[in-house]
């Protein structure tokens, strides 16, 4: 070990970790599913560099890096070397545990970063182009299968490059590039493509930098709030031309796994620094304010989480679940009160929004992945970890799948309702939950099942009024049981007379 760590006789602490963001996945999160923390098909980064089963991927990796050097005649090896070198002490400092790997050869670490990082810049760049204007897209991009694969192998949490160095090394090489038409999402504003030039300064702080007022922390000191606050209509409509390039380039690549609306594009202006791309899609998954405000909520709002009722449960005292308009974050959870008569609160109901998850094979990577990042990085705010807890409160059976499915809340293409279930319910293994920001929203569902005259409002509506046709023949029963009655009693009445 190096003289910043101590031995306790079990284990190895490095003083340094609070500088550290890219971790191992804990041993036990790990022990639960495997393989949705472990690469299949690719290495980025020193914590897998060396494993048999990915070695076929570096020779294709070393032609990237050739590729892109190719781009220009200007672009030199050695400008690329020193620019690693120049942060390579930073770097060390960002993975967790790797210092005794290579302590005696810190130059190899330094290659692994460069071919790393330099392999994905031209995948991103070969990604916007068109193999029938002369691009030469290559196998990964003309195979959907690969693509899909690599695209989820360099989302996972231990195979991450620190986003800045990926700025450090597109700040070199960028103004020698050639401008990039990259495609734009069909539900923005304007044309089908837009042309990127690299010609506005990134920083190597990792933060985006913008042509508005509210650029790099470096440069001017105000708070995220006001900046959030105070943005103008006009600069959300030119929101994507202030946009680093870089991060342009990523989320052309990882376009799927972010909203697909436009709202994609003003959260993207607001989404102020970028860890790794772990990193950056648990930023697409958090509450929409947070995102804008990055303010966290007071440590009073987060209580004890209590346990919750199922979808189907809830259903049956009159909860209206309701899917989230489109363009929501994954963790925008809301609830309101359901006004039937303004004037009555006796029968008024609850109304719950989420948003639509989709579950799919690669889902449970994804959320595992985000689930390990929040447990090592960010433990007080673990919005995440909490939605999902919440997803498995709702959903015990394949009954609740069901009910969510048919109110569009979850799009289940595993085949299997049970299957769905089964996933839902494992997510949260090994994940500590004694506090939840939910908190408050369990109680306030919990305590609408718990009044009885709910359950048994929602009952009669639903064996008696649950659609036209019931309402019509329970409304004319009423009607035929009350002549019935009033015929009898006059009989009765007269007959006395």
């Amino acid at each position: 070990m190096g003289e910043n760590t101590r031995n306790t006789g079990y284990v190895a602490i490095d003083i340094r970790e609070s500088e550290c963001f890219v971790h191992r996945v804990p041993r036990k999160l790990r022990k639960v599913n495997e393989s949705a923390y472990t690469p299949q098909l690719i290495s980025i980064g020193p914590f897998h560099y060396g494993n048999a089963d990915l070695s076929e991927m570096e020779s294709l990796k070393i032609k990237y890096f050739s590729d892109f050097l190719k781009r220009s005649e200007k672009i030199k090896e050695n400008d690329l070397k020193r620019a690693i070198y120049g942060c390579s002490e930073k770097l060390h400092n960002c993975y967790e545990g790797i210092f005794s790997k290579f302590e005696n050869n810190p130059q190899v670490f330094d290659e692994i970063i460069l071919r790393d990082a330099c392999f994905i810049i031209e995948l991103f760049l070969r990604n916007t182009e068109d193999e029938q204007e002369g691009g030469k897209r290559g196998c990964i991009l003309r195979t959907p299968w690969l693509r899909k694969a690599i695209k989820l192998d360099l989302i996972l949490l231990e195979n991450q490059l620190p986003f800045f160095v990926l700025t450090k090394l597109f700040n070199v090489v960028k103004p020698y590039l050639p401008p990039v038409k990259i495609p734009k999402p069909k539900s923005d504003y304007g044309s089908n493509t837009t042309t990127t030039t690299f010609d506005r300064p990134v920083m190597s702080c990792g933060c985006i930098c913008r042509a508005t007022p509210f650029t790099c922390c470096q440069v001017k000191k105000l708070s995220q709030k006001e900046a959030a606050l105070n943005r103008k209509p006009a600069e959300e409509e030119k929101g994507d031309l202030c946009i680093d390039p870089l991060l342009k380039l990523t989320r052309f690549f990882f376009q799927e796994h972010f909203l697909t609306e436009s709202d994609r594009r003003v959260m993207f202006d607001d989404i102020k620094e970028i860890k790794h791309f772990t990193d950056l899609v648990r930023s697409f998954w958090l509450p929409r304010e947070y995102i804008m405000i990055k303010e966290q909520p007071a440590r009073g709002n987060i209580t004890e989480r209590k346990y919750l009722y199922s979808a189907t449960k809830l259903d049956t005292a009159g909860v209206t679940f309701e899917p989230a308009r489109k363009g929501t974050s994954l963790t925008d959870v809301k609830i309101s009160k359901k006004l039937f008569l303004k004037f009555v609160p006796a029968i008024n109901g609850m109304l719950l929004k989420l948003p639509e998850l989709k579950l799919e094979n690669d889902t449970e990577c994804l959320l595992r992945n985000v689930m390990a990042l929040e447990q090592c990085l960010y433990p007080e705010e673990d919005y995440i970890c909490g939605y999902v807890a919440l997803m498995d409160q709702l959903i015990n059976t394949r009954e609740d799948v069901e009910f969510l499915v048919d109110r569009k809340i979850l799009t289940n293409l595993l085949g299997s309702n049970k299957e769905a279930a089964k996933l839902i319910n494992s997510l949260c293994n090994q994940i500590p939950r004694d506090k939840s920001y939910y908190a408050p929203l369990y109680n306030e569902l919990n305590s609408f099942y718990e009044n009885r005259w709910n359950v048994t409002r929602a009952t009669l509506k639903k064996v008696y009024f649950k659609d036209l046709w019931t309402g019509s023949s329970t409304i004319v029963g009423l009607f035929v049981l009350l002549f019935t009655v009033s015929a009898t009693l006059k009989n009765v009445y007269f007959r006395h007379l």
